[in-house]
């Protein structure tokens, strides 16, 4: 069983990750981006690490701002444990900017990626948090989904893997495919 340090320094490793992939800053949302990561057994958001503030661009480049803690990240702590109660091992997951490219991109690297559309009924809507319910509609966590947003909701892909340093460099992948196909495109 993994301790409450060993959480916290996985996480702590691939954020470093991130920090260091400055093709990151393509993926990075207005909102900035957030990383969690679960214990195996989590049944709240206290038992979820994240960030205490968020990923954001700085001089260009990707950057944590704030310290790894549990508790700290209500809205990737939720998206989390609801794929927890689908597939246990999708234990971390990252939130990163939408754009087709990136849909493309993920595509072309084989990462399997839904876009959310379920037609959410009106007394779901009471939760910003809709991915539980759209995952509850897919029936199955895959590597990510998307969406194109709403009034007031900033349009995002969402990631999950089992373990953060695995997810860390698969978005650095990304991030690199990304960076080439804008250089390519102007």
């Amino acid at each position: 069983m993994e301790k409450k340090d060993d959480v916290l320094a996985k996480l702590r490793g691939a954020i470093s990750i991130i920090e260091n992939c400055p093709e990151l800053s393509l993926l990075i949302p207005e909102v900035g981006c957030n990383f969690v990561y679960a214990f195996p057994d989590a049944k709240d958001e206290k038992m979820v690490a994240g960030l205490t503030g968020r990923i954001i661009k700085v001089r260009g480049l990707p950057n944590a701002c704030g310290e790894v803690d549990f508790g700290w990240a209500p809205f990737m702590s939720r998206v989390v444990l609801s794929a927890m109660r689908i597939n246990e091992e999708k234990r971390t997951t990252i939130s990163l900017r939408y754009s087709p490219v990136i849909v493309d991109c993920c595509k072309e690297l084989g990462i399997d990626i839904v876009e959310f559309a379920a037609a959410v009924p009106e007394e779901e809507k009471f939760d910003k948090c809709l991915v539980p319910y759209e995952l509850k509609i897919i029936g199955r966590v895959p590597d990510a989904i998307f969406d194109h947003g709403d009034v007031g909701i900033e349009p995002l892909v969402i990631m999950f893997g089992e373990d953060p340093i695995d997810l860390a460099k698969l978005v650095c992948e990304l991030a690199e495919k990304v960076k080439k196909v804008a250089e390519k495109y102007g």
